[in-house]
């Protein structure tokens, strides 16, 4: 072979090495940019997806439904209430590990998943509460005596007793969703609108009866009746988290007391179906009444798709039934 062929061939050689590192940096830059899409491979298998706990696990619920070959599986037991304490399980983590993807509420509210996620760098983590307003744990007092709840968080994550808010949680996981799993984009698009949509009523009944709440003064004795109680503009004398094991210190009982006398409070909302003796004791020190409402944190896998409106409509009427006993 001549010394011009032998260079024509080197040319050609170089030509060819250099198109295809260009083709392997295009390639790699749009896999970057699909981000959550899934690989082939995957798409042969159920789509995994497992939640943090019972709020997160019912919404996923409902944008999946009808979808094919997505399985969702919930972390934690659906009646465990909230997770600020939770441990995960070896189950637990084989769970986390087989999933596609895991949604949480985010907010501060999985802080049992900081240092699960160090051994998963590679598990794919979707927050329903980006971008989300919190309100601020330091503007609110959370008594409690032996109380093992973590209330360190700076900000109260229960934000989906917030129809508005919760509406921002359904579009976070529903754009997720297409991203990842691209070919149920229509189903889980028409989901989140019909879900939207029903939502969007509770927002508007809940506007119309902020007239009647607005200033009211309320006790509050659980953080996921935060949020329901500031859309309605009412007055948060106080708020205690307690659980069903613990107690309410001598001198914060005595101070609740006090601020409900001092602000005219009638009336204290608690988590229906728990005893709360420091309840009683601000009903039989104020004349406050106790009005029963459904956090919304616990339930059954079993439950309907509509077991949030459900129940948000049931506080709207206790809601309404407590204002008018007070003369709103």
């Amino acid at each position: 072979m001549s010394m011009s062929r032998r260079i024509r061939s080197n040319d050609m050689k170089k030509k060819l090495i250099y198109l295809l590192a260009v083709f392997l940096l295009v390639e790699a830059v749009c896999a970057g940019v699909v981000g959550l899409a899934r690989t082939p491979a995957q798409e042969e298998e159920d789509l995994l997806i497992v939640t943090s706990f019972y709020p997160v696990y019912l919404l996923t619920r409902n944008l999946t439904e009808g979808a094919g070959g997505v399985t969702v599986c919930n972390l934690t037991e659906n009646h465990s209430g909230c997770v600020h304490d939770y441990q995960l399980t070896t189950e637990d983590m084989r769970l986390l590990e087989k999933a596609d993807l895991f949604f949480i509420n985010g907010g501060g509210m999985e802080s049992f998943m900081e240092e699960a996620a160090k051994l998963m760098p590679d598990l794919s983590v979707v927050s329903a509460g980006e971008g989300i307003g919190l309100i601020e744990n330091d503007s609110l007092h959370v008594h409690g005596e032996g109380d093992t709840h973590d209330h360190s968080e700076e900000y109260n994550a229960h934000v989906w007793t917030d129809p508005s808010r919760y509406l921002i949680q359904i579009e976070n996981l529903t754009n997720a969703l297409c991203e990842y799993d691209p070919t149920n984009e229509e189903c889980y698009r028409r989901n989140a609108e019909e879900y939207g949509a029903r939502v969007s009523e509770l927002e508007e009944e809940l506007e119309t009866l902020r007239e009647r709440a607005q200033g009211v003064p309320v006790v509050l004795f659980h953080d996921a009746f935060v949020y329901l109680a500031d859309v309605l503009g009412m007055e948060i004398i106080d708020t205690v988290d307690l659980d069903a094991d613990t107690s309410l210190a001598p001198g914060d009982l005595t101070e609740m007391i006090e601020e409900t006398v001092a602000h005219g409070g009638k009336m204290y909302w608690e988590e229906a179906g728990v005893r709360n003796p420091a309840g009683e004791m601000l009903a039989q020190e104020t004349g406050a009444r106790c009005y029963e409402l459904n956090p919304l944190t616990s339930g059954s896998a079993e439950d309907p798709l509509s077991a949030y409106l459900d129940g948000m409509r049931q506080n709207i009427a206790v809601i309404k039934e407590a204002l008018a006993d007070v003369g709103n």
